[in-house]
């Protein structure tokens, strides 16, 4: 399983792991593939959860819903949609406030099953959001906050 791990999560190619070949690897590590992690349903209600989705290397998504820095609830997909979404959502009750990054099909997901609750755009997206739209290195006078011109 270490090696399982090690290899989803790292750099490391198949050919580089204690098994010897590529095929060794796959067959002495098929079994981890068909693990299926169990939450308990609690049925805490949590007034804030934060939820965000992770793109793995393998081409897939996880989304991940945690409270105070644990995990409470996560869900495979093939990418951010509405009924990804939707799925995680319903496996806990609905929070006061949930901090999100307003990604794809996450809004109508949450009006949808938490008609309640109110969103919060996460700020460090939101950031992120900015610089690509702003840029750090403007190329204009507009963009210019020293005032000097910029020289084509």
């Amino acid at each position: 399983m270490n090696a399982f791990i090690e290899w989803l999560l790292g750099p490391t190619s198949q050919a580089v792991t204690p098994f010897g070949t590529s095929r060794s690897f796959r067959r002495r590590t098929a079994w981890c593939w068909r693990i299926e992690p169990v939450l308990p349903v609690a049925g805490e209600v949590y007034d804030e959860v934060q939820v965000d989705g992770m793109y793995l290397r393998s081409n897939w998504c996880v989304l991940i819903a945690s409270h105070r820095g644990k995990v409470i609830a996560w869900q495979w997909c093939d990418r951010e949609k509405t009924v990804a979404w939707t799925a995680l959502l319903t496996q806990f009750p609905p929070p006061k406030v949930v901090v999100c990054d307003g990604g794809t099909g996450l809004l109508q997901a949450i009006a949808d099953t938490w008609k309640t609750t109110r969103v919060q755009r996460c700020l460090v997206h939101v950031q992120r959001n900015m610089r690509t739209y702003l840029t750090s290195k403007p190329r204009t006078d507009a963009g210019n906050l020293s005032g000097r011109s910029v020289v084509a």
